[in-house]
């Protein structure tokens, strides 16, 4: 990483001003003023695609192009008094606040124009590829949440943040817009009117702003703290040294929270924020259960997206059983948000990246993107899947077809299901319907270890029929059964196979919460 230095420092990378400066009196959400934008670069996902095929070679490449520009991008706008609050893949949201915050931003907004102009053409083994900027701008008093509860992030949240993403979305590649309320408080000469009322910015003076001050960009945080700000899994990974980059397959899960303005407007801040904090303390919960990794969290317009992944920076085998399960879980907890999921799986760059005083644990490629596209296909309360993904899970899941979409970039209709359930072992076991023949020897030890009351221990390579052959003597015996089985993702719950037996043995389904337990006793 460039300009490591103490445990501490590095911690603190991670987290904005904002987060490490946030009240005391630890309050869930403040109004700040200011100006936002969003600076999204276009063209760097097919430069990491190119450089997968380049293995670990292409990989370290990565890491030294998105660290270098992030570093030209970054210290532009620190200049200025920009604060990154969020990365989101190749696009970063700042926040300039202060005296003049519209001015600083606008004239950041040139600086990172004209570096993107002057070093956003990379030539690499496999060609040349050029990056270019569009950014949206908006300024006045934005709402920002602080959720999670061993793992935070500073989530922007409301009007303002909408309209500085909508800016950028009409924005073509180069330009920068801002809303017609940004450029009331700007120079008149600094912009063009467009035709569907934002200005576009052409006039602004190129300015270098003044020196970078450690002392107000790295404002002094305690190891503890900073700690909050880092993705679990990767706090130990710092802790060992350099995270590299690499090229991972990954399961990644985009959970957004939609129709968010609506619910400020209808319901107020304390209440929308108290749902999306048990979000954040569902997937929280998750990532510790089944070995997950919760990257953060990204505003969107009116809405959310919360990133879970599986695969990084530890894989298991049967990661898509674990990540189906946490969203399953997450969408069944009964919280009181619009909530969508988007699941996909696909080769991803990974790797700790960004500029000295802030960095991210970045996952980016196309795989991701397209896991945020079936998201934004999904209807509330379903957790689409991409059909390929289900290769990959081992008969576990209840799904609906859903009709093919065309996504961004894909020449082919995307095909999804709709994960209505997990399947239990127990329906799985129930589909073997096929006579068994030829195993009448071992049918009959089992069949008389049963008998007896007494145990049976089945053992073979996978794949052999050990399950068949426990379901063919259960059933010949004809005596009740309560099944259970040992999940490798259910680990960290303690008794897990206990509970089950205790509740199926007296009729209590594995999901009910207690409220339902008790009726059901």
């Amino acid at each position: 990483m460039p300009g490591g230095g103490n445990d501490g420092a590095r911690l603190a990378a991670f987290g904005s001003r904002l987060a490490h400066t946030w009240p005391e009196d630890g309050r869930p959400w403040q109004v700040v003023d200011g100006t936002l934008g969003f600076f999204d670069v276009s063209g760097y996902t097919r430069l990491t695609e190119r450089l997968a095929r380049l293995g670990a070679e292409g990989a370290e490449a990565i890491t030294e192009i998105a660290d270098a520009l992030f570093v030209g991008l970054i210290s532009a706008a620190f200049a200025h008094g920009g604060d990154v609050l969020q990365f989101s893949g190749d696009a970063v949201l700042i926040h300039f606040t202060g005296d003049d915050h519209e001015h600083r931003a606008a004239l950041a907004a040139r600086a990172m124009q004209a570096f993107i102009g002057r070093e956003g053409s990379i030539a690499t083994e496999i060609g040349r590829v050029r990056l270019r900027m569009s950014v949206g701008m908006h300024a006045g008093p934005a709402t920002f949440a602080r959720l999670g509860e061993g793992q935070h992030v500073v989530l922007a949240l409301g009007e303002h943040i909408s309209r500085a993403l909508a800016a950028e979305k009409e924005a073509a590649a180069t330009q920068v817009l801002v809303t017609p309320e940004t450029a009331a408080r700007l120079p008149a000469a600094w912009g063009r009117p467009t035709p569907s009322g934002m200005v576009r910015l052409v006039r602004v003076p190129l300015d270098p702003g003044g020196p970078l001050d450690a002392a107000i960009l790295r404002p002094t945080v305690a190891d503890e703290v900073a700690r909050g700000w880092v993705p679990g899994p990767v706090r130990d990974l710092l802790a060992a040294g350099v995270i590299p980059g690499e090229h991972r397959q990954l399961s990644l899960a985009f959970i957004g929270a939609r129709d968010l303005d609506r619910r400020l407007e209808r319901d107020g801040a304390d209440a929308t924020v108290a749902r999306l904090q048990q979000l954040a303390v569902e997937i929280e919960r998750a990532q510790a259960e089944y070995d997950l990794l919760w990257v953060g969290a990204d505003a969107l317009p009116g809405a959310a997206d919360f990133v879970l992944v599986a695969g990084s920076p530890t894989a298991h085998e049967d990661d898509e059983d674990r990540l189906l399960t946490a969203c399953r879980e997450i969408l069944d907890a009964g919280i009181d948000l619009d909530l969508v999921v988007g699941v996909n799986r696909g080769r991803n760059f990974t790797g700790d990246v960004g500029h000295p005083w802030r960095r991210t644990y970045s996952i980016s490629g196309d795989a991701t993107n397209l896991a945020a596209r079936i998201m934004a296909h999904a209807e509330p309360g379903q957790l689409l899947v991409h059909a390929p993904v289900l290769d990959r899970v081992r008969g576990r899941v209840r799904t609906a077809p859903i009709a093919p979409f065309h996504a961004k970039g894909k020449a082919a209709p995307v095909e999804t299901v709709d994960l209505e359930g997990i399947r239990s072992t127990r329906e799985v076991a129930e589909a073997l319907t096929t006579p068994m023949l030829g195993r009448d020897d071992a049918l009959h030890m089992v069949g008389a270890a049963i008998a007896s009351g007494g145990t049976a221990e089945v053992t073979g390579p996978a794949g052999v029929g050990k399950t068949r052959l426990v379901e063919e003597a259960l059933a010949a015996a004809g005596a009740p059964v309560v099944r259970v089985t040992a999940e490798p993702f259910a680990r960290s719950r303690p008794l897990a196979a206990a509970r089950r037996l205790l509740r199926r043995s007296v009729g209590i389904d594995d999901d009910a919460d207690a409220g339902a337990a008790v009726a059901q006793w």
